[in-house]
């Protein structure tokens, strides 16, 4: 039996994954709605959290996506990090100027730093898994790649099997896989 050629992640991990995710949004949301504040600081700093979160989210996609090589435009580029930047640097000046005790800051800035990494986890762990899954689903024989045969069975792949195999031996490896989401993201 061949080993797959892109191994997915082992049940506990993933488990490990959401639920870390999980507890790091309940911690935070928890915090925010006990901060000792104005409903309104409370509703910037739920908001700067869910703004941090998506924007996590998007970066961790463009940086995944443009990790070989650029496929995204500069702009497109541009805008996701300042985006991050942007979102990250207003929610710690609002943690830090909230008119609460030190320490209740820096559970705040604790819960949001926990729920940024576990959300870039989450978004690594899943986009492996996908890759995974529907590497070993084209690999029909197990040997380690996608011969054009195997490829023909997906239509969006075989379309594009030509320009994929870029060494021009007939079949596409894990890496030249994983190259199909750059123009269609399929």
């Amino acid at each position: 039996m061949v080993k797959p050629a892109i191994r997915r992640d082992t049940p506990a991990w993933i488990m490990q994954t959401w639920l870390s995710f999980v507890a790091a949004l309940l911690l935070a949301c928890f915090g925010i709605y006990y901060l000792p504040v104005d409903p309104w600081q409370r509703g910037f700093v739920i908001m700067a959290l869910f703004f941090s979160l998506g924007s996590t989210f998007s970066l961790a996609k463009s940086i995944r996506d443009n990790r070989d090589r650029q496929v995204d435009t500069p702009a497109w580029i541009f805008q996701v990090w300042s985006a991050f930047i942007i979102s990250v640097g207003f929610s710690g000046f609002g943690i830090y100027h909230l008119p609460v005790e030190t320490w209740v800051k820096g559970y705040a800035a604790i819960a949001l730093l926990f729920a940024l990494t576990t959300a870039f986890t989450l978004a690594k762990t899943i986009r492996d898994n996908q890759e995974a899954v529907d590497f070993n689903a084209a690999d029909l024989n197990g040997d380690g790649s996608v011969s054009r045969e195997e490829a023909a069975r997906h239509p969006k792949l075989a379309k594009r099997f030509e320009a994929l195999d870029r060494n021009g031996d007939g079949k596409l490896s894990a890496e030249e896989f994983r190259q199909r989401t750059e123009k269609t993201g399929s």
